[in-house]
């Protein structure tokens, strides 16, 4: 019952995804788009506040979180930055061929629908899916690492490609901690969002020479630069939240 339970908000939403793409003549990024549009308020209104009320949560009030807000932005773009250059370290971009095809997905539509897509309404109903929905059950049945491992790694599976997969995966265990730190599905989506666009603005303006080994003076300090700014929002990030946890 309780897989059951986690796993029908994403099917929910590939079924409003898949219908929409089989109806309307539109690109497959626009595609997921709607789909998202419209499956974050549906499972938001239900299951997702029913759960709440269940376990006694207070709803998510954007508010309580925002003087974390820019350290939030900065944690996305630096884990970003340091994660994708330390795939690019591996033989993963070798073994995912088939990310190209992806890539031409995600960056070929217009650069103000992949912000408002990938870089918004997407990662809003994927924090709602495998954080609210996935990760939050689970956290009340089990410690937070088995919970963060389980809901990472169905939202790695998700992405469907092992470059992809891997990055998923690793992102996912930070806004399972931001969940955890926060509890409220506002954290993990702005870390989310500022990840994605960061990627967006790095394809699109040319700078993927910071994410690439052709100049490894750039690639190499964007890569320690991004490494320290990421455990320097994190420590920030605990602090803080240790200090709302100490005054409650």
């Amino acid at each position: 019952m309780m897989v059951l339970y986690l796993i029908l908000p994403l099917v929910f939403y590939s079924l409003v995804t898949g219908v929409i793409a089989l109806t309307l003549p539109l690109q497959a990024l626009m595609c997921t788009l709607l789909g998202a549009a419209v499956t974050f308020p549906v499972l938001y209104c239900w299951p997702y506040r029913f759960d709440q009320a269940r376990r006694g949560v207070m709803p998510p009030i954007p508010f309580q979180f925002r003087g974390c807000l820019p350290i939030l932005i900065l944690l996305g773009i630096g884990i970003c930055l340091s994660v994708n250059n330390m795939i690019s370290l591996t033989p993963l971009p070798e073994w995912s061929p088939g990310f190209e095809e992806v890539g031409e997905v995600l960056y070929s539509p217009p650069f103000l629908i992949q912000i408002l897509g990938s870089g918004l309404v997407i990662p809003a109903a994927e924090e709602m899916i495998f954080r609210g929905l996935m990760f939050a059950p689970l956290r009340d049945r089990m410690a937070f690492w088995p919970a963060a491992l389980i809901s990472a790694v169905l939202f790695g599976l998700y992405h469907g490609n092992l470059l992809q997969g891997v990055y998923a995966f690793l992102l996912g265990l930070v806004m399972a901690w931001l969940y955890e730190r926060f509890q409220t599905l506002a954290a993990p989506w702005v870390f989310h969002a500022a990840a994605n666009v960061t990627s967006i603005v790095i394809v699109n303006t040319g700078l993927v020479i910071l994410s690439e080994k052709r100049s490894a003076f750039a690639f190499y300090t964007t890569l320690a630069l991004a490494v320290v700014l990421s455990v320097f929002c994190l420590i920030r990030i605990k602090r803080k939240t240790n200090i709302k946890e100490e005054e409650v």
